[in-house]
């Protein structure tokens, strides 16, 4: 999985040195992320909370692409003392079509890993995709400010493990999943700096 990540990293800088903008931009925003149900039914809702990232893209003529990073640590709803960090890296490609001068939309997917760890389970990395879209306005020719939705879809695995825990409730933490799809949104707002 490392060789193949390196080895795209590696491609995507290659196709960098050609003579095409490029850009680097940071995030700030917030998550809400959907519960899940587990195997036998236990119900996992994780806290929505805030979330960072960063972006390089090369961006030519009307079309993007580059990688995508996100973090956000949380923690489940029902039980604040199990906590998450949610790691995404992306592959992402977008269409940007310009509204007027100063101001362009865009629409693009992304393809990836979501590498999920905790304080009470192994940590994994599962298979993510998605799509996002928003809105840049250009303060000056290298400044952009961006405000853009996420919509982010992590696969997990039904052979996902955790150990399991009875706490002081008598509430059990599983972490089984049978083919459960965990979909989270992030509203971000940040600034692009082009070069």
């Amino acid at each position: 999985m490392r060789a193949k990540l390196s080895l795209a990293t590696i491609l995507l800088a290659l196709s960098f040195s050609s003579t095409a903008d490029i850009a680097i931009a940071g995030y700030y925003g917030q998550s809400l992320s959907q519960e899940l149900e587990t195997e036998n039914g236990t119900k996992i809702d994780i806290k929505n909370d805030a979330n960072f990232g960063f972006s390089l893209d090369k961006h030519d003529g009307i079309s993007k692409y580059g990688l995508y990073y996100s973090r956000m640590s949380s923690s489940q709803r029902n039980a604040a003392n199990y906590e998450l960090d949610l790691n995404y890296l992306l592959f992402q490609s977008a269409v940007v079509l310009p509204v007027n001068k100063q101001l362009s939309s865009y629409l693009g997917a992304q393809l990836g890993v979501n590498h999920i760890s905790s304080n009470f389970s192994d940590s994994d990395s599962f298979f993510a995709t998605g799509l996002y879209g928003g809105l840049e306005y250009k303060i000056t020719d290298n400044i952009i400010a961006l405000g853009e939705a996420r919509w982010l879809a992590t696969i997990l695995k039904n052979d996902s493990t955790t150990v399991c825990q009875i706490d002081p409730n008598g509430t059990q933490c599983d972490w089984y999943f049978d083919g459960e799809v965990l979909n989270q949104f992030q509203f971000n707002l940040g600034v692009m700096y082009r070069f």
